[in-house]
């Protein structure tokens, strides 16, 4: 994926800016709303890095979920500030403390403590997690193309939503293996624009326009997750999302 940054990427929403708002009024029902979709959309590299260090399906589940609430309880993020580096970089560096600091009876003791939770969905966390395959690679380069996968995917998502106000869902689902390696679709070009009713060089060019358009979402996802984003910072962060990318 390479081009500029999209013109319309509003610099101002990114998920620092969530922090932010959990640092100042981590009580307030913003903040939590505004936490709670952190967490939906970041947990799985944190689990699979659990996983990748040795830890059990449940202790993996436990050393997830106690530390996003720990974030909720003391207030984590208070001690993230932007200059800090990539939010990436900023939770895994967390995480590897978090882990470090509670010991295995701990976490599991978490279980059923009636300590506060930050909702998680994990129900396909370790199907995802055993489709990964067995190789050197150490727990932190697996995190990074894991974290990659999962700007990938928010990506997809946004894109979807965008086409279906446009009127282009079922197009939209007919194409989207074409876009993104974390797909399943053969390409079977043909085949899609059969279902569609459409010419194979039709199919083709509906697909070149989609991968624009889904190279743009990439950008605006990768924009979120830095302080103060410019092309630069995006270009470099994109090409260290693809070089993880290329590593799996």
């Amino acid at each position: 994926m390479t081009g500029g940054l999209p013109a319309n990427v509003d610099f101002q929403k990114t998920q620092w800016s969530v922090i932010e708002i959990v640092r100042r009024r981590p009580d307030s029902p913003e903040a939590r709303r505004a936490l709670a979709g952190l967490c939906a959309a970041y947990w799985y590299p944190l689990y699979a890095f659990a996983r990748r260090c040795g830890l059990g399906e449940e202790d993996a589940q436990d050393a997830t979920q106690s530390f996003f609430a720990k974030i909720v309880q003391d207030n984590l993020f208070a001690a993230a500030i932007p200059e800090r580096g990539l939010l990436r970089t900023f939770l895994l560096a967390s995480f590897q403390n978090h882990m470090a600091n509670e010991r295995k009876r701990e976490l599991a003791a978490k279980r059923g403590s009636g300590a506060e939770m930050v909702p998680l969905d994990f129900s396909d966390g370790e199907s995802r997690y055993l489709r990964e395959p067995a190789d050197p690679m150490t727990p932190e380069t697996h995190f990074d193309r894991n974290w990659a996968r999962t700007v990938m995917r928010a990506a997809l998502a946004s894109l979807g939503r965008q086409e279906a106000r446009a009127g282009r869902k079922e197009q939209f689902e007919s194409l989207r293996g074409f876009l993104s390696d974390v797909e399943d679709a053969d390409g079977d070009y043909a085949a899609a624009a059969e279902k569609l009713g459409m010419t194979v060089q039709a199919a083709r060019t509906a697909v070149s326009r989609l991968r624009e358009k889904f190279r743009k979402c990439v950008r605006r996802q990768i924009a979120q997750t830095l302080d103060s984003p410019d092309s630069a910072q995006v270009e470099a962060e994109m090409a260290a999302l693809l070089a993880a990318l290329a590593e799996g």
